[in-house]
C-alpha cells in the first residue's frame, strides 16, 4: 500500500506542478502583469479576463487623476513601479478588506515572482506611503513600522517633497501681500507692523486673510 501511495502522490499532475510559493502563502497566479498604472495600480490579465488592481496598504502621489495635478513623487513612484513589475505577479486577497474597491479594482497585496511583497519594499523606499482605508488590515503593523523608518531616514518622498514644500512656502511668503502674524493680525503693506511681522502665513487680500480666521489691526 505504501508504494501504491507514493506511485499516485508522484505521477498526480497537480501535485507535480503546483506552484509551492503560491499553495504556501494561499496566493493566487503568478498573473502577467499588462499595464502599470501607476504606483499603486496595475493591471493583470487573470483567467477571468483583465483585471485591475489596487494595492492594499499603500498610497502613492498622484500622476493620472485629472482632477489633481502630478504630485511631488509621483512620477518616481511610477517608474519605481514599471521597473519592478515588468512580468508576472502573484496576488494575495485580505479578507478584511473584501474584494473590490469603490470603483470596481480588485484589492490584493502584490508579490514579485521572488516572493518579495512589493507594497512594503514601495514604502521602504520612500516611494509610497502606509495607507489605511477604513479599517485595520492584515499586514499594516509592519507598513506602519517601515513607513516610520523611512520618514525618519529621509528617503524618497520624506526627502524630496519636504524640501520642495519648504520652497513653496519661501516663494509664497515673499509674494505675500497680506501678512497673518502669529497672533492672527492681518497685515496689508500699508500697516506699520508689516516689515516688522517676520513669522506670518501669506495671503493675496486681507479678505482672504479675514476669512481664514484672522483680524484687522486696532487702528
Amino acid at each position: 500500500m505504501k508504494i501504491i501511495s507514493i506511485l499516485i502522490f508522484l505521477f498526480t499532475p497537480s501535485l507535480l506542478f503546483a506552484d509551492p510559493f503560491s499553495s504556501k502563502l494561499n496566493l493566487d497566479g503568478p498573473y502577467t502583469v499588462t499595464q502599470v498604472i501607476d504606483g499603486d495600480t496595475i493591471e493583470v490579465q487573470t483567467e477571468n479576463g483583465l483585471r485591475k488592481i489596487r494595492m492594499i496598504g499603500i498610497d502613492t502621489p498622484e500622476t493620472r487623476d485629472p482632477r489633481k495635478p502630478i504630485q511631488c513623487y509621483g512620477p518616481e513612484a511610477s517608474v519605481q513601479a514599471k521597473k519592478t513589475l515588468k512580468n508576472k505577479v502573484y496576488l494575495e486577497k485580505d479578507y478584511s478588506q473584501g474584494d473590490k474597491g469603490k470603483y470596481g479594482r480588485l484589492i490584493r497585496y502584490v508579490y514579485t515572482l521572488d516572493m518579495k511583497d512589493f507594497g512594503l519594499e514601495m514604502i521602504q523606499g520612500g516611494f509610497a506611503r502606509e495607507y489605511t482605508y477604513r479599517k485595520a488590515y492584515q499586514h499594516q503593523g509592519k507598513y506602519r513600522e517601515a513607513e516610520k523608518l523611512a520618514k525618519a531616514e529621509k528617503v524618497g518622498l520624506w526627502s524630496a517633497c519636504e524640501q520642495k514644500q519648504v520652497q513653496r512656502i519661501t516663494q509664497s511668503k515673499a509674494n505675500a501681500i497680506v501678512k497673518k502674524s502669529r497672533s492672527g493680525i492681518c497685515h496689508d503693506n500699508s500697516s506699520r507692523w508689516y516689515r516688522r511681522t517676520k513669522n506670518f502665513s501669506p495671503f493675496q487680500t486681507v479678505q482672504e486673510c479675514l476669512e481664514s480666521g484672522g483680524r484687522l489691526p486696532k487702528k
